[in-house]
Order: structure tokens, then sequence, then C-alpha cells
């Protein structure tokens, strides 16, 4: 979670790695963890490390290969899982 000068954000990653500076909410924060209230759906990637090197519309490396294109009803792979962490490129990741 970032503060900014219109408040508290978190960049979501999108399928081309591309990242959005979203607003959020913070219920509540304990150490290194936050609660988010509002402001994320549920599923979307965070960057949780690195975010200070990020503007928005930066790209990130995920460690993953770009997300292909909806193949509905056919075997394959859309990229990473949701719930893996993105990381601007050279950041490392815990």
């Amino acid at each position: 979670v970032q503060q900014g000068p219109t408040g508290t954000f978190v960049y979501i990653v999108g399928p081309d790695a591309t990242v959005t500076m979203t607003p959020v909410t913070v219920a509540l924060t304990q150490g290194d963890s936050s609660v988010i209230d509002k402001g994320l759906a549920g599923g979307e990637r965070v960057v949780i490390e690195g975010a200070n090197q990020l503007r928005n519309g930066g790209k990130v490396d995920t460690g993953q290969p770009p997300a292909l294109p909806s193949t509905r009803g056919h075997r394959g792979s859309g990229g990473g899982h949701p719930s893996e962490a993105a990381r601007p490129p050279e950041a490392p990741v815990r």
C-alpha cells in the first residue's frame, strides 16, 4: 500500500503487465500487512514490492510469460495465477 497526495493506493497489474494506480481504503494495518476495505474486487494481481519505483502505466516483470488471448473451449494456459505477486524489473521478490 502506497501513500500519495490523494490518499492510499496500490498498483494493479493488467494482463499486458502494465500497472494501474488504484485508490484503496485501508481498514487495518499490522506490521507489513494491510486489510483493504474498499478499492479491490478480489483476484487482482497487486504489486507488493518495489512499487515506489513504478509510475501509472509502467510495465513490470511478473516472472511469468505474457497472458495469452482467451481460448474458450480449448485447453491451454492463460498466464500466471491471479494471486502471484508482480514486481518491477530487477526488483527482488519476497
